[in-house]
């Protein structure tokens, strides 16, 4: 899977925006889940547990927020997933 095709899967099961920062065509691994995360889960460990171990350690990923920003890394996915429902 593309780093581009990734992401869109991401966004569609997790609602959850994050950028990959490689090249467009760069294959990287498959997105294995069905579901969203547990809102409970912080973003540091839903990207420990969901998406480094697919896309490896040495490529940056962003997750960013409805404003456009980095949410720290114990903001909860539940919090997260409401700043998408405020975006302007």
């Amino acid at each position: 899977m593309n780093a581009q095709h990734f992401e869109e899967t991401v966004r569609e099961i997790e609602g959850i925006t994050i950028r990959i920062r490689s090249r467009k065509y760069d294959e990287i691994g498959d997105f294995r889940y069905e579901r969203k995360a547990a809102g409970r889960m912080t973003v540091r460990h839903w990207l420990n547990t969901r998406i480094y171990p697919s896309v490896g350690d040495d490529i940056e990923v962003s997750v960013i927020d409805g404003a456009g920003f980095e949410p720290y890394g114990q903001t909860t996915l539940d919090t997260l997933r409401d700043s998408y429902r405020n975006e302007r």
